[in-house]
């Protein structure tokens, strides 16, 4: 946690206020990073109205990452 901490510019305390331990904060992370997949799988597909159509930039984003460019 240290390391994190001095990554981020943190107090190791002001980690530990919000996460008890590494798995929490990994949890958090991984999460927050699957909420973002998700999110750009949304939009991706929603500017289609057909279903193959609709496949083909989730798939995409899915396979190439989520660089926001489809």
């Amino acid at each position: 946690m240290n390391k994190v901490a001095q990554r981020v510019g943190l107090n190791v305390g002001t980690i530990y206020r919000y996460h008890c331990s590494k798995d929490d904060l990994l949890f958090a992370v991984f999460l927050d990073v699957k909420r973002d997949i998700y999110a750009t799988m949304i939009k991706a597909a929603s500017e289609h109205v057909v279903a193959e159509a609709r496949l083909r930039p989730i798939w995409f984003v899915v396979k190439h990452g989520f660089s926001g460019t489809w």
